[in-house]
Protein backbone atom coordinates (compact mmCIF):
# COMPACT_ATOMS: atom_id res chain seq x y z
CA UNK A 1 0.00 0.00 0.00
CA UNK A 2 1.55 3.30 -1.13
CA UNK A 3 1.46 6.46 0.90
CA UNK A 4 0.42 9.84 -0.39
CA UNK A 5 2.78 12.75 -0.09
CA UNK A 6 2.11 14.83 3.00
CA UNK A 7 0.74 18.33 2.45
CA UNK A 8 3.00 21.27 3.14
CA UNK A 9 3.10 21.81 6.91
CA UNK A 10 1.28 25.13 6.61
CA UNK A 11 -1.81 23.77 4.78
CA UNK A 12 -4.62 21.53 6.07
CA UNK A 13 -4.31 17.93 4.86
CA UNK A 14 -6.78 17.97 1.93
CA UNK A 15 -6.64 21.65 1.08
CA UNK A 16 -5.20 23.04 -2.12
CA UNK A 17 -3.74 26.49 -2.61
CA UNK A 18 -6.01 29.05 -4.23
CA UNK A 19 -4.04 31.95 -5.63
CA UNK A 20 -6.16 34.74 -7.01
CA UNK A 21 -6.24 38.46 -7.56
CA UNK A 22 -9.40 40.55 -7.87
CA UNK A 23 -10.19 44.00 -9.33
CA UNK A 24 -13.25 46.21 -9.50
CA UNK A 25 -14.48 47.01 -13.00
CA UNK A 26 -16.71 49.99 -13.85
CA UNK A 27 -20.20 48.92 -15.02
CA UNK A 28 -19.82 50.73 -18.36
CA UNK A 29 -16.51 48.95 -18.99
CA UNK A 30 -17.88 45.59 -17.86
CA UNK A 31 -20.79 45.79 -20.30
CA UNK A 32 -18.32 46.07 -23.17
CA UNK A 33 -16.34 43.03 -21.95
CA UNK A 34 -19.12 40.47 -21.61
CA UNK A 35 -19.98 38.20 -24.49
CA UNK A 36 -22.20 35.16 -24.40
CA UNK A 37 -24.45 33.91 -21.67
CA UNK A 38 -23.20 33.79 -18.09
CA UNK A 39 -22.97 30.96 -15.62
CA UNK A 40 -25.54 31.66 -12.90
CA UNK A 41 -24.15 31.13 -9.41
CA UNK A 42 -25.86 31.09 -6.04
CA UNK A 43 -23.44 31.26 -3.11
CA UNK A 44 -24.68 30.53 0.40
CA UNK A 45 -22.22 31.56 3.11
CA UNK A 46 -23.07 29.40 6.10
CA UNK A 47 -22.98 30.88 9.59
CA UNK A 48 -20.99 30.68 11.66
CA UNK A 49 -17.72 29.81 9.98
CA UNK A 50 -15.99 29.87 6.63
CA UNK A 51 -18.12 27.39 4.64
CA UNK A 52 -19.66 28.28 1.27
CA UNK A 53 -22.37 26.25 -0.42
CA UNK A 54 -22.48 26.86 -4.19
CA UNK A 55 -24.88 26.00 -6.99
CA UNK A 56 -23.62 26.88 -10.48
CA UNK A 57 -25.76 26.51 -13.61
CA UNK A 58 -24.08 26.91 -16.99
CA UNK A 59 -25.80 28.31 -20.07
CA UNK A 60 -26.40 24.71 -21.20
CA UNK A 61 -28.16 23.87 -17.95
CA UNK A 62 -25.34 21.76 -16.50
CA UNK A 63 -25.47 22.13 -12.72
CA UNK A 64 -22.70 21.73 -10.15
CA UNK A 65 -23.29 21.66 -6.40
CA UNK A 66 -20.40 21.96 -3.99
CA UNK A 67 -19.41 22.81 -0.45
CA UNK A 68 -16.18 24.74 -0.04
CA UNK A 69 -14.07 26.06 2.76
CA UNK A 70 -11.50 28.83 2.54
CA UNK A 71 -9.34 28.58 5.62
CA UNK A 72 -8.18 32.19 5.86
CA UNK A 73 -4.81 30.85 6.91
CA UNK A 74 -2.57 32.60 4.41
CA UNK A 75 -1.94 36.07 3.04
CA UNK A 76 -4.69 37.58 0.90
CA UNK A 77 -4.81 36.08 -2.57
CA UNK A 78 -3.06 32.85 -1.50
CA UNK A 79 -5.13 30.77 0.85
CA UNK A 80 -6.02 27.15 1.42
CA UNK A 81 -9.31 25.87 0.01
CA UNK A 82 -11.12 22.54 0.06
CA UNK A 83 -14.13 21.65 -2.13
CA UNK A 84 -16.52 18.74 -1.81
CA UNK A 85 -18.87 18.02 -4.72
CA UNK A 86 -22.46 17.24 -3.71
CA UNK A 87 -25.57 15.59 -5.09
CA UNK A 88 -28.67 17.76 -5.44
CA UNK A 89 -30.18 16.04 -2.37
CA UNK A 90 -27.06 16.73 -0.28
CA UNK A 91 -27.08 20.34 -1.45
CA UNK A 92 -30.75 20.78 -0.54
CA UNK A 93 -30.13 19.43 2.96
CA UNK A 94 -27.32 21.93 3.59
CA UNK A 95 -29.20 24.81 1.91
CA UNK A 96 -31.60 24.90 4.86
CA UNK A 97 -28.81 26.08 7.18
CA UNK A 98 -28.58 29.74 8.22
CA UNK A 99 -26.35 32.14 6.36
CA UNK A 100 -26.23 34.75 3.61
CA UNK A 101 -27.27 33.94 0.04
CA UNK A 102 -26.21 35.92 -3.02
CA UNK A 103 -26.83 35.37 -6.72
CA UNK A 104 -24.26 36.44 -9.27
CA UNK A 105 -23.58 36.04 -12.96
CA UNK A 106 -20.13 34.89 -14.08
CA UNK A 107 -18.80 35.73 -17.53
CA UNK A 108 -15.59 34.36 -19.00
CA UNK A 109 -13.26 37.20 -20.00
CA UNK A 110 -9.96 35.99 -21.42
CA UNK A 111 -8.22 33.80 -18.84
CA UNK A 112 -10.33 35.18 -16.00
CA UNK A 113 -13.87 35.57 -14.75
CA UNK A 114 -15.99 38.70 -14.47
CA UNK A 115 -18.69 38.44 -11.81
CA UNK A 116 -21.71 40.72 -11.54
CA UNK A 117 -23.36 41.17 -8.17
CA UNK A 118 -26.66 43.08 -8.16
CA UNK A 119 -28.33 44.97 -10.98
CA UNK A 120 -28.39 48.41 -12.56
CA UNK A 121 -26.34 51.29 -11.26
CA UNK A 122 -25.76 49.54 -7.94
CA UNK A 123 -24.16 46.46 -9.50
CA UNK A 124 -20.62 45.51 -8.53
CA UNK A 125 -18.40 43.94 -11.18
CA UNK A 126 -15.31 42.06 -10.07
CA UNK A 127 -12.68 40.57 -12.38
CA UNK A 128 -10.77 37.62 -10.96
CA UNK A 129 -7.66 35.78 -12.14
CA UNK A 130 -6.35 32.50 -10.70
CA UNK A 131 -2.66 31.60 -10.72
CA UNK A 132 -0.55 28.46 -10.47
CA UNK A 133 1.94 30.01 -8.06
CA UNK A 134 2.64 33.11 -6.01
CA UNK A 135 5.32 34.34 -8.42
CA UNK A 136 2.87 34.37 -11.33
CA UNK A 137 0.30 36.22 -9.22
CA UNK A 138 2.85 38.84 -8.19
CA UNK A 139 4.07 39.30 -11.77
CA UNK A 140 0.59 39.84 -13.23
CA UNK A 141 0.08 43.44 -14.35
CA UNK A 142 -3.03 45.40 -13.44
CA UNK A 143 -5.59 44.73 -16.23
CA UNK A 144 -6.03 47.87 -18.36
CA UNK A 145 -9.83 47.68 -18.13
CA UNK A 146 -9.91 47.33 -14.34
CA UNK A 147 -10.23 49.97 -11.66
CA UNK A 148 -8.64 49.37 -8.28
CA UNK A 149 -7.46 46.02 -6.98
CA UNK A 150 -9.52 44.59 -4.12
CA UNK A 151 -7.55 41.42 -3.40
CA UNK A 152 -7.50 41.07 0.36
CA UNK A 153 -9.93 43.94 0.98
CA UNK A 154 -12.48 42.62 3.52
CA UNK A 155 -15.21 44.81 1.98
CA UNK A 156 -14.97 42.89 -1.31
CA UNK A 157 -14.85 39.23 -0.21
CA UNK A 158 -17.59 36.91 -1.38
CA UNK A 159 -19.10 36.82 2.12
CA UNK A 160 -19.11 40.63 2.34
CA UNK A 161 -20.74 40.87 -1.11
CA UNK A 162 -23.39 38.37 0.03
CA UNK A 163 -24.26 40.68 2.92
CA UNK A 164 -24.37 43.70 0.60
CA UNK A 165 -26.23 42.21 -2.38
CA UNK A 166 -27.82 39.07 -0.94
CA UNK A 167 -30.37 38.06 1.59
CA UNK A 168 -30.36 36.34 4.95
CA UNK A 169 -31.36 32.65 5.08
CA UNK A 170 -34.01 31.35 5.57
CA UNK A 171 -35.80 32.85 2.59
CA UNK A 172 -39.19 32.09 1.06
CA UNK A 173 -39.26 30.69 -2.48
CA UNK A 174 -38.52 33.46 -4.94
CA UNK A 175 -40.90 34.50 -7.69
CA UNK A 176 -38.04 35.05 -10.16
CA UNK A 177 -37.65 31.43 -11.28
CA UNK A 178 -35.29 30.53 -8.47
CA UNK A 179 -36.46 27.64 -6.37
CA UNK A 180 -36.39 27.36 -2.61
CA UNK A 181 -33.53 28.54 -0.47
CA UNK A 182 -30.74 26.97 -2.45
CA UNK A 183 -30.89 25.49 -5.92
CA UNK A 184 -31.18 27.41 -9.15
CA UNK A 185 -33.66 26.00 -11.64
Amino acid sequence: MGSAAAPPPDRPKYALPERERRWLVAPSTAAALVAGPPTRIRDHYLEPGRLRLRCAVSSTGATVHKLGKKYGDRPAGDESITNLYLTAAEFDLLAALPGWIVDKQRYRVGPGALDRYGDGDDAAWIFELDFEDAAAAAACPHPAFADREVTGDPLWTGAALARRFGRRQPAAPAADGLSGAGRLV
